[in-house]
């Protein structure tokens, strides 16, 4: 997880969950502008579920004015898959940057790679009869 103050430095919290947040004592909390979390193994537990702690402490940041997003691989449907029902309103960075959408869901910006892109990578990573 990371917190960024401004654009002066970005430090990584030394938080093993989001539900740490809630018992840290923030000595720069008026510093403290976005939380950017990943999903898996950091927002959702072993059982890929956000903890009810976490929850409650990403609406505690939030409450305080911190911006809160997601950043993760998924693509949008297995990321809404597992924060659906948990109340969490968010900005979200998905599919490693490919795709960001604002609170809504509504898609801001894409990053996709064309398909003719997409076949001269295949084409150049193939195996080549000559390599056999």
């Amino acid at each position: 997880m990371f917190a960024c103050k401004t654009m002066q430095a970005c430090f990584a919290l030394p938080v093993h969950c989001m539900a740490e947040l809630l018992y840290i004592e923030w000595r720069y909390e008026d510093m403290i502008k976005v939380i950017a979390s990943d999903m898996d193994g950091t927002l959702l537990c072993d059982d890929h579920r956000i903890a009810p702690d976490t929850i409650a402490a990403v609406k505690e940041a939030c409450a305080a004015g911190i911006r809160f997003m997601v950043a993760t691989g998924r693509g949008y449907e297995g990321a809404m898959a597992e924060l659906d029902g948990t109340g969490i309103v968010c900005d979200y960075i998905l599919g490693s940057g490919a795709e960001v959408r604002d609170p809504q869901r509504k898609i801001v910006k894409e990053c996709g790679i064309g398909m003719e892109l997409c076949r001269d990578c295949l084409l150049y990573t193939s195996p080549s009869p000559r390599d056999s």
